[in-house]
């Protein structure tokens, strides 16, 4: 009788669980949040991401002397930004060895290690673009970008080690805004071109251009 009782109970207490699980998912979902990571899906970046774009274009461009002078005498100024495209190195090799529950579990560490690294700046944005590849714009130039880019990896690999015995590696490419004619789209497509040829130069590494130019490449771990 009692077997009964509790497998009913159990019943119950797993359909609530189900339930609240499923509407938190349509929650977040709704709001173009990621229910894995916690980051922005790609459709809520892009648009909170524009905006970022616009105003730090508008002032590192467009903004007369006095302006910019009145503005640091109040505040920071921030003229600089930079995208940089993330893909965790051999992800397949994860779910293939360790199951696909392991491989979300890398990639909401991955989520965890973004968020506690991003500056609680209102210009600043991170998203999960797809798949195991995520997405930064950072009001910082190249050089920022890359110590970002190191102190994500080193965490990265903390978390690795601690759910897979072993560090995993990040490979990331970085485009800062340098001209007034770069768009947001056209540094999304550069910085995913050195994304690519950091994995396949090595992996593990960051490589970045300012205007076209390289002129960053850093080691991840």
């Amino acid at each position: 009788m009692l077997g009964y009782i509790f497998a009913g109970l159990f019943a119950i207490a797993s359909s609530w669980f189900f339930a609240k699980w499923r509407q938190t998912a349509r929650d977040l979902a709704a709001a173009g949040d990621d229910f894995l990571t916690g980051l922005p899906l790609r459709k809520k970046f892009a648009s909170m991401s524009e905006l970022i774009f616009r105003t730090v274009k508008s002032r590192k461009f467009n903004s007369s002397d006095m302006f910019r002078r009145k503005e640091i005498r109040s505040e920071p100024a921030v003229h600089d930004l930079t995208v940089l495209m993330f893909d965790i190195d051999h992800f397949k090799d994860v779910n293939d060895r360790w199951g696909h529950d392991m491989g979300d579990k890398v990639l909401e560490g991955l989520g965890v290690v973004l968020r506690r690294m991003s500056r609680s700046s209102d210009l600043d944005v991170i998203g999960r673009w797809g798949g195991e590849e995520f997405i930064a714009v950072l009001s910082t130039n190249i050089e920022g970008a890359s110590l970002f880019y190191l102190r994500v990896a080193k965490a990265f690999a903390e978390v690795t080690q601690q759910l897979l015995g072993e560090d995993r590696t990040l490979s990331c490419g970085v485009v800062e805004l340098a001209t007034e004619s770069d768009s947001l789209s056209g540094l999304r497509a550069n910085a995913d071109e050195f994304l690519y040829e950091a994995k396949n130069t090595g992996r593990n590494q960051m490589i970045g251009a300012r205007a076209g130019e390289k002129v960053s490449t850093a080691k991840g771990i």
